[in-house]
C-alpha cells in the first residue's frame, strides 16, 4: 500500500495472488509476477476519472445542490500512470448502477470526502428525510440521517444538474423537495441510466435492543434497531430485486461498543481481554441473518462486507461515554485484539456465504498515524482508497 498524503490521487495498493482468488478485490490495473507470487496493483483510477470529468471546484448552496464555481484548481489529476491496463474499470462501467451502503461514520465521511475532493458541480449529495426520501434536506451534521449521492457520468460537464430530471428516487417519485411535479417518468428513467447512485444509511451494528436511543447527538433518528432501519431503507428506496447492483455492509465499531455496553449493563464491568467466543458466535449468527434478509429483498445485488479497520490505540471516547450511565471511567472498546477477532469473524462469514470482501482494513494496517484525521476516521487519502474500492466493486457488477 502506498498512501500518498500529499497527493491522494497518486495512492495505490497491491494484493497478492492468494487473495485474488477469494473475491476480495476485483479487476487489477496491472498484474505482475515476483518469483512465484502474482501481485495485483490498483490505483485510484476511478476517482481520478471522476475528478478529470468535472475539473471544477465544488460549491454548494444551502440546499446541498452544487452551483457553478470558479475555475481555479482546474488542474489535471496527477496519477496518469502509464501502466493502467485497458481492461481497468472506467466510468462507463458505472452507468445506470446503484449501490446501498449499510455502514457507519467511516462510510459517511468517505462519501463526504468524495464530494469535497473529487466531484464537481454536476454531482448531488444530500440528506434525505427518513420517512420520505423524496423530501431532501440540506447537508448537515445529523449523524443518523440517510444520504444519497448521484453522480451523472455520461454527459458534458457543462450541462446543468437538475434534481427533478436527474434523480430517480424510488423509480416512481411524484414530487421533489421544492414541490415540483415530476411529469415525465420516461425522461427520469432514461437519465438514471447515465448516472451512478449511492444510497447510504448509518447503521448501529446489529442492535435489536434499542441500546442507543439515549444518544441525542444522533438527532433525527426515527428508528434505531437494525431491523427497523432496514425497513426504513425498503420504504425509502424500494424493494425491487434489481433496485441495487451491490449492497455493502459493515457492522464493526458499533458491534464492539454494543459488546461493552451490554457487559456493563449485565456485569457492571468489562473485564474480558478479548471477545468471548460465545459472543462472537452470536455476532456471526446476526450477520448471517442480516445477509439472508438483504438477499431475499434485493436478490440480484452482489453483497459485500467491508472489514473493520484498526482505530487509534485507546480510541473510543464517544463510545466510552455512550456506555456510561453516571460518572466513572470506561476502558476503550476498540482494543487491537477485539478488532482482529471481529475482522476474522467477518471474513469467516463472508467465505461461508460467498460474499465479496472489501478488505480495505488490511491495506491500512501499518500506515503511520497521519492516515487517521482523528482517533477513528481516515483522512482524505484513506477515504479515497475506500471510495475506489466501493466503485470498483460496483463497476464489476452486471448491468441491469
Amino acid at each position: 500500500m502506498r498512501l500518498d498524503a500529499e497527493d491522494p490521487f497518486a495512492s495505490y495498493y497491491s494484493v497478492t495472488g492468494e487473495t485474488l482468488t477469494s473475491k476480495q478485490l476485483l479487476r487489477c490495473d496491472r498484474t505482475r509476477t515476483v518469483g512465484s507470487t502474482v501481485i495485483c496493483d490498483s490505483t485510484n483510477s476511478i476517482v481520478s476519472q471522476l475528478r478529470r470529468y468535472g475539473g471544477r471546484p465544488t460549491v454548494y448552496d444551502e440546499t446541498g445542490i452544487s452551483a457553478r464555481g470558479d475555475t481555479q484548481h482546474n488542474e489535471s489529476p496527477s496519477n496518469d500512470i502509464p501502466w493502467i491496463a485497458e481492461g481497468s474499470p472506467t466510468l462507463s462501467d458505472l452507468a445506470g448502477k446503484r449501490a446501498l451502503i449499510l455502514g457507519d461514520s467511516v462510510d459517511r465521511n468517505m462519501l463526504y470526502d468524495l464530494r469535497e475532493t473529487v466531484l464537481n458541480d454536476t454531482a448531488y449529495f444530500s440528506g434525505c428525510d427518513m420517512d420520505d426520501s423524496r423530501v431532501l434536506q440540506p447537508f448537515d451534521g445529523s449523524q443518523g440521517a440517510p444520504r444519497m449521492m448521484v453522480i451523472p457520468i455520461d454527459r458534458a460537464p457543462s450541462e446543468a444538474f437538475d434534481f427533478a430530471r436527474d434523480v430517480d428516487v424510488n423509480h416512481s417519485p411524484s414530487t421533489v423537495s421544492d414541490g415540483q411535479q415530476v411529469e415525465d417518468m420516461s425522461d427520469i428513467s432514461a437519465r438514471a441510466l447515465s448516472q451512478v447512485r449511492i444510497d447510504f444509511l448509518h447503521m448501529y451494528g446489529t442492535d435489536e435492543e434499542d441500546l442507543w436511543e439515549d444518544r441525542q447527538s444522533h438527532h433525527q433518528v426515527t428508528a434505531w434497531r437494525s431491523k427497523d432501519r432496514l425497513e426504513k431503507v425498503k420504504s425509502m428506496w424500494g424493494t425491487g430485486p434489481d433496485t441495487y447492483s451491490a449492497v455493502v455492509i459493515n457492522f464493526g465499531l458499533w458491534e464492539l461498543a454494543r459488546y461493552q455496553r451490554t457487559a456493563y449493563a449485565v456485569y457492571a464491568a468489562d473485564d474480558e481481554t478479548g471477545l468471548p467466543q460465545e459472543w462472537l458466535e452470536d455476532y456471526k449468527d446476526r450477520l448471517r441473518a442480516y445477509v439472508a434478509t438483504i438477499r431475499s429483498t434485493w436478490s440480484t445485488a452482489q453483497v459485500a462486507i467491508r472489514t473493520i479497520h484498526d482505530p487509534r490505540e485507546g480510541a473510543g471516547g464517544w463510545f466510552r461515554s455512550a456506555n456510561m450511565d453516571e460518572g466513572g471511567v470506561r476502558s476503550p472498546p476498540f482494543t487491537r485484539l477485539r478488532v482482529v477477532q471481529l475482522r476474522r469473524a467477518q471474513l469467516q462469514v463472508a467465505e461461508e456465504l460467498g460474499l465479496n470482501v472489501l478488505n480495505w482494513a488490511d491495506h491500512m494496517i501499518g500506515q503511520d498515524a497521519s492516515w487517521l484525521k482523528d482517533e477513528i476516521h481516515p483522512a482524505v487519502p484513506g477515504s479515497l482508497v475506500l471510495a475506489e474500492m466501493y466503485l470498483r466493486l460496483l463497476a464489476d457488477t452486471k448491468a441491469d
